[in-house]
């Protein structure tokens, strides 16, 4: 009888230490996450404000002509000395 006591106790006492480590494991687990989605985060901000300037550069180029979302929607100018002004939007 006192042999079944014990060996719960060790049972009781090891489902804990895991318990506790494991819980110690995903504290640490979740911080790094999050320490790794705050840089992201900031490399981001980094990419939008270089995407931004890009924008903004064109446009002071192209004058007047609204850049868009820069998928095709401005037509670029042909060649000097091709004649060819049929895509030109002006």
């Amino acid at each position: 009888m006192l042999d079944i006591i014990l060996w719960s106790a060790v049972i009781i006492l090891v489902v804990y230490f895991i318990k506790e480590k494991t819980l110690d494991l995903l504290h640490w687990a979740i911080a790094l996450l999050n320490e790794k989605i705050k840089k992201i985060e900031e490399e981001e901000r980094k990419i939008d404000a270089i995407i931004e300037a890009a924008k903004k550069a064109m446009a002071d180029d192209v004058g007047d002509v609204d850049v868009g979302d820069m998928d095709g929607d401005v037509f670029p100018r042909p060649p000097i000395g091709t004649g060819d002004n049929r895509d030109r939007k002006e």
